[in-house]
């Protein structure tokens, strides 16, 4: 036979109120398993608003899949909310009240309106106290120092009420009051009732904000036929010079525009999934699949496209920079002005790797020595990757390999996009799902002397 539910009190006509094990918890878990839709509906929308155009077959089902799930769980939330509601309530009624106990009650003394009054706390001051009491309770008369006493109906009742409100055990206590102070319930009896709920969402350490592809913006890459395709650039400009004399002939030079070649790659991964993970799993693990092949395709086109541009910049500084501002200055005004020098354009952002960032901040923040009017050499921060270094945006690329500082004009290497999204199917015989995701991406650097690197011993 099962264990009887806890009693936790009682109603006006006598019946208890019993807990009902795991209603609570059942209704937690549905709740969090809504909000998990709702939050992978956001997700998926928040992708489509970013990558612009409509939503893919895909998109479409799985967001059908969700509205229909969001429906089932609402369907049984309500019930369960309603019956806590009621359940609260009449805890609530019946706090005030405590009726007779049943027969093997509970302990207490019952009053004429039928009311419980529990034992109140007794403490004893010394033992010889407790043995009096002890004695008492039991006996009708008995001598002390040569006096006999006769120990009457009230006086006994005094004194168990005494021991039974200091919890102490004694010859003739009723059974139940000896189970009650004897007995001792603990978690560690009942394992088999201590459900372990899964709480929150699934915790992840990936950082899919690709910082590279931000900072030079992701151009859309659909329509784009072939595998390859070419951006224009002028390798050879027009000349105009000052006329020698009053009827000479001009100064002439051929505009010349080559070509840099863009490489389509295609980037994506692909797991197959049972029926039973999708179904059973909660919160669930179909979106976190779903989130996860987001996350490892956003870190890999980052890395691709990251280490191509760092690749791709040949022009170096070779004074690296020391662990204060005013030597970081030098290295990176020379920087600049190679920058320059190779695109004609002034240079609007610093690329750096995470050992670098970790220098920067240093003299940036710790020393801050007056290197221009405001006393300020930048802005950094050991809690954002975000900072400005002279007047130029820094961004970290954690993908870039160690010793990495890359100052140029952003605009002069670019990357090409365009999301496949998911693609999924079923597999009847293996009561199984096979789930993909992924996309086509192309990057290059037109001007690959618009940008400097600094030497870093």
């Amino acid at each position: 036979m099962g264990t009887s539910p806890k009693i936790i009190g009682y109603r006006k006509n006598g019946s208890p109120i019993r807990a009902i094990l795991g209603a609570s918890l059942t209704l937690d878990r549905l709740r969090q398993e809504r909000q998990a839709c709702i939050e992978f509906v956001e997700r998926t929308l928040g992708e489509v608003e970013t990558r612009g155009g409509d939503l893919s077959s895909t998109e479409n089902e799985s967001l059908g899949r969700q509205k229909s799930r969001i429906a089932e769980l609402d369907a049984q939330i309500k019930p369960l909310q309603e019956f806590e509601d009621l359940r609260a309530a009449d805890q609530r009624g019946a706090d005030s009240y405590r009726p007779t106990a049943p027969a093997g009650g509970q302990g207490g003394t019952a009053t004429p309106a039928g009311a419980r009054t529990e034992q109140r706390k007794h403490e004893y001051r010394t033992r010889g106290e407790i043995i009096v009491d002890i004695i008492s309770q039991e006996r009708g008369t008995f001598s002390a120092d040569g006096t006999k006493i006769t120990v009457t109906d009230q006086m006994r009742d005094a004194a168990r009420e005494r021991l039974q409100g200091a919890g102490v055990i004694y010859p003739g206590a009723p059974e139940d009051y000896v189970a009650r102070a004897v007995s001792n319930e603990t978690t560690s009896n009942i394992p088999g009732l201590l459900p372990k709920p899964i709480i929150g969402q699934v915790d992840s350490d990936i950082d899919a904000s690709r910082p590279f592809v931000s900072s030079i913006g992701a151009k859309d890459m659909a329509g784009i036929a072939g595998k390859t395709f070419t951006r224009p650039i002028i390798t050879q400009h027009t000349q105009v010079a000052k006329q020698t004399a009053e009827k000479t002939e001009l100064t002439s030079r051929q505009l010349v525009v080559g070509g840099v070649d863009f490489t389509k790659e295609t980037h994506g991964g692909v797991i197959d999934v049972a029926r039973q993970v999708m179904d059973w799993s909660s919160p669930s693990a179909w979106d976190a699949l779903l989130a996860d092949l987001q996350d490892e395709y956003a870190i890999d086109t980052e890395t691709a496209a990251a280490t191509a541009f760092a690749a791709a910049v040949t022009a170096t500084v070779p004074n690296a920079a020391t662990e204060d501002p005013k030597g970081w200055a030098a290295p990176l005004y020379a920087a600049a002005a190679l920058a320059y020098a190779g695109s004609g354009r002034l240079p609007n952002a610093i690329w750096c790797s995470l050992d670098q960032w970790q220098r920067m901040g240093v003299a940036v923040d710790a020393q801050k020595l007056m290197l221009r009017s405001d006393d300020r050499v930048g802005t950094s921060s050991p809690t954002s990757f975000e900072g400005v270094v002279m007047d130029l945006p820094r961004i970290v690329v954690p993908s870039f390999p160690a010793k990495t500082v890359i100052i140029g004009v952003k605009e002069k290497t670019e990357f090409y996009e365009q999301k496949i999204g998911f693609l999924t199917a079923v597999e009847p015989r293996l009561l199984g799902v096979e789930l993909a995701y992924g996309g086509y991406c192309a990057f290059g650097t037109l001007r690959a002397g618009a940008f400097a690197k600094l030497l870093i011993p």
